[in-house]
Order: C-alpha cells, then sequence, then structure tokens
C-alpha cells in the first residue's frame, strides 16, 4: 500500500526488507526487525519448549526405544513443509508492528507490505511456528491413538457421489451380453 495510507494505522512501525543467499536454493527474502527495536520489544509469548532442533535423533531414538511393542511396528514421516512460517496467519492486530518500507525510485511515494502471516526475521516467528507444529503433531497422534474417532466427511467426498459415472451402466435383465462368458474349459 502507499505510504501515505499506511502511516494513518496505529502502532505502525516499518522495518527495512533484506536479502540472505542460500546455498542451492533461490535467496531468502527477510525483514530487519532490529531496526525499529521490534524484535526487542516483541514479548516471548510463544513456547520455547518448542524450539528443540538440536536434539532431534535424541528424541526419536528415545521414542523408538520406549515404544510398547504390543502395539505394532514404529512407522517414521518426515515433512518438509516448503515456506512453512508462510503457513501461519498474522493477528491482524500485530500486522501494522511489522510493517516493512520498498525501497522506490527517485520522486515516486514509498510502498508500505504488511505481512499477513510468519515473516521472516521477526523473533517469534520460529518458536510460533514450532509451537503450531507441535500442536499439529499432538493432535493427530491422539486422533490415530482413539480408535473411535471417524474424521468428517470431506466436502469433495460428497460431490465425488453425485457426478454421474462417464461409462454406461449395464442391467444384466435386459442387456444382450451373455450371462456367463467362455472360459478357457469351454
Amino acid at each position: 500500500m502507499p505510504a501515505s495510507e499506511a502511516l494513518k494505522l496505529s502502532g505502525l512501525r516499518l522495518s527495512p526488507p533484506g536479502c540472505v543467499p542460500q546455498c542451492d536454493r533461490r535467496p531468502r527474502w527477510i525483514c530487519d526487525y532490529s531496526f525499529y527495536d521490534v524484535n526487542d520489544e516483541t514479548l516471548p509469548l510463544a513456547a520455547l519448549e518448542a524450539m528443540q532442533f538440536g536434539h532431534a535423533i535424541d528424541r526419536i531414538l528415545c521414542e523408538i526405544l520406549l515404544a510398547d511393542p504390543n502395539l505394532g511396528p514404529i512407522y517414521l514421516m518426515k515433512i518438509d513443509i516448503s515456506d512453512g512460517f508462510y503457513r501461519v496467519n498474522l493477528n491482524i492486530d500485530d500486522m501494522p508492528k511489522l510493517g516493512v518500507i520498498f525501497p522506490t525510485a527517485p520522486g515516486q511515494e514509498p510502498l508500505v507490505a504488511l505481512p499477513l502471516d510468519l515473516p521472516m526475521g521477526w523473533k517469534n516467528s520460529p518458536p510460533v511456528f514450532s509451537t503450531v507444529i507441535d500442536t499439529i503433531a499432538d493432535i493427530a497422534n491422539q486422533r490415530i491413538q482413539d480408535i473411535l474417532y471417524r474424521p468428517p466427511n470431506h466436502h469433495l467426498d460428497d460431490m465425488a457421489h453425485e457426478i454421474p459415472s462417464p461409462y454406461p451402466t449395464i442391467d444384466p435383465s435386459t442387456s444382450d451380453m451373455p450371462s456367463t462368458y467362455p472360459t478357457d474349459d469351454t
């Protein structure tokens, strides 16, 4: 949005953008939230214990060791969520605090971007994302273990039953097709 409109927002903070080169990947766009002390003044409300990156293999091996063999084999799954921070929405009231100003050509009005989801460079993004992922894993594991849980029908499942088949249905009582087919024995 034009900076003249963004300046009307309550609590607006404008930080500069940056770019981090990455090996064998596209460069990562980030924001410098140290510019207006946004990171320093951000309350660490996310669960920091969710940030357990350094001991992942130890935790996995411990879970395998403590698993009850009577419950069957152990299955492991790893999912790489591309651009995971961008999958978690921000509270609408926090967006102006995380504004980013874009450089423009001389004589043009500066543009301001307000993030809709967790931005790269904000100190709360990693723990919030980790907390979301841990919560999803906890709910999924709880539902897997609940033998009474049945997921609700997906709306596309209901629609699939309403779509006519492209193949004709044959009523065997009115069909000229033989009721039995020859086999190698006949």
